[in-house]
């Protein structure tokens, strides 16, 4: 993104290089972060993301990251963080994406901007400019699509592309029904009036409603429109993009009215694909109304763009111009412990025995499944132990933590990991292996006794039940 780096004003200042541990946003949306957050896919102890870890980089490559479950091929070409703990709350703890690195902000701009020369820059969402630039490079890296012709998912102008980009459905409803606020309202239904009837409230919505239809079916005709542009401005792009929508939407309402069930349309139906056409400004008739199409698929792209900016503005994204990201020596790295379905179970379990009322028939069956978890938490513990050891063995002198999920109590037991961390949900490797253990010991002997009428009182199940619930964080306070 040349552009970012080069000529875009507002990335004209310096990053402020003061004594704090503060870093500014030189963007549109400028904010002070003193940590940078980056949530990596890594649910295996190997592969390339985790070499490129341990050796003090997260990069993007070309065909995609070779073994990677999540990304690869489909994401963006500049790598992606956050500037906000948020970061955590919506990725972190996932079955893939299992691993955090929190960064502080200063080390981490000085070794990027040492080491690639690349400065952070924070995505402004709400600036169409900025998300078109550079052949939509923000926009690419918003979506988490990729620019590249090779990609399997994605390169510019692709179906999977458009139909995030342009919207369908609702998406394109809403983008029609703003395009046109922001025109003047009701304008289309003037040129089109009573095409549905007498009822002018309920003309000018389905008329709205067929114009997202008319966009959507013709969708796969604006590809060439999105490949190769080299206009940095939103209206730039829409000089380039708008007459190619036009000809596409056109050719899309000839191509309906060829086809045999067009004729079994009502005369005013077919009378409204004519309107259409003028409308969108390649049809004969009013010429006022076909500027006023040209004007209205200039707004409605500009209404997607803005709509995408809305809907992830929530991840407060930063981003380098480059494939690469270099991660600060002595960055924290936080690895989930646990996975989400096995948490709850492990946790209903706990709770029921620190009740106790567990007791009453139980079925082999029912106990199978308790069983299955206990070995997939063990698993996750084995696997969990030889990511750390790996990254233990890194020259970037990381500070290595377990996660765990912030404790809610059953039945609606809620899996989220929560910033900052405490004592109960980060902890180093051993502390979290010496809970899984106990946690292991405790329900695999309870397990056989709790469907089992009569059984001796050898241990007292509610004291283990309240000991091992106190590792995860809770306790029966508040537990219906």
């Amino acid at each position: 993104m040349k552009l970012i780096l080069e000529n875009w004003r507002r990335y004209l200042n310096e990053i402020q290089t003061d004594m704090d541990e503060l870093v500014q946003s030189p963007g549109y949306e400028a904010e002070d972060v003193n940590q940078f957050f980056i949530t990596l896919s890594i649910p295996l102890a190997a592969g390339q993301i985790l070499d490129d870890l341990i050796n003090g980089f997260v990069k993007k490559y070309k065909h995609g990251t070779p073994g990677a479950q999540r990304g690869g091929s489909t994401s963006s070409d500049i790598v992606g963080y956050s500037g906000d703990s948020s970061n955590i709350e919506l990725f972190h703890g996932g079955d893939h994406y299992t691993t955090t690195v929190v960064m502080p902000a200063k080390p981490f701009t000085k070794t990027n901007c040492d080491k690639g020369g690349c400065k952070p820059i924070q995505l402004e969402y709400k600036n169409v400019d900025f998300l078109v630039q550079d052949n939509f490079a923000p926009l690419y890296r918003v979506l988490e699509f990729s620019g590249r012709e090779e990609a399997t998912k994605g390169p510019p102008g692709s179906h999977a592309f458009l139909n995030v980009f342009l919207g369908i459905g609702t998406q394109a409803q809403k983008a029609v029904y703003n395009a046109l606020d922001v025109l003047g309202g009701e304008q289309p239904s003037l040129v089109l009036d009573n095409s549905h009837g007498n009822d002018e409230e309920a003309s000018a919505a389905q008329i709205k409603d067929g114009l997202a239809i008319t966009i959507n079916s013709a969708m796969s005709g604006f590809a060439n429109a999105f490949k190769g542009l080299e206009e940095n401005t939103f209206e730039g792009v829409a000089q380039v993009v708008v007459p190619v929508m036009q000809t596409a939407i056109l050719k899309a309402i000839e191509e309906e009215s060829s086809a045999p069930w067009f004729h079994a349309k009502s005369a005013e139906a077919k009378k409204l694909d004519l309107k259409y056409k003028e409308f969108f400004g390649v049809g004969k008739g009013n010429e006022k109304w076909r500027d006023f199409g040209k004007e209205f698929l200039k707004e409605f792209l500009k209404q997607r763009i803005l709509a995408i900016g809305r809907d992830y503005k929530k991840e407060k994204e930063w981003v380098v111009d480059s494939d690469i990201l270099y991660i600060p020596k002595g960055s924290e790295v936080y690895i989930s412990g646990w996975s989400r379905s096995t948490y709850i179970d492990i946790v209903n379990m706990i709770e029921a025995l620190a009740r106790g009322n567990t007791r009453g028939k139980t079925t082999a069956a029912v106990k199978l499944q308790p069983r299955r978890d206990l070995g997939h938490m063990i698993n996750k513990k084995d696997e969990v132990g030889k990511i750390v050891k790996k990254l233990a063995g890194s020259p970037e002198n990381y500070k290595i933590y377990v996660t765990q999920p912030t404790f809610s109590p059953a039945p609606r037991t809620e899996v989220k990991w929560d910033w900052p961390f405490n004592e109960n949900t980060a902890m180093p490797y051993e502390q979290y292996a010496e809970n899984i253990k106990e946690i292991d010991d405790v329900l695999q002997k309870w397990l056989p006794r709790a469907g089992a009428y009569g059984f001796p009182q050898a241990w007292d199940e509610k004291a283990a039940g309240k000991r091992i619930l106190a590792l995860l964080g809770g306790s029966l306070e508040g537990v219906a």
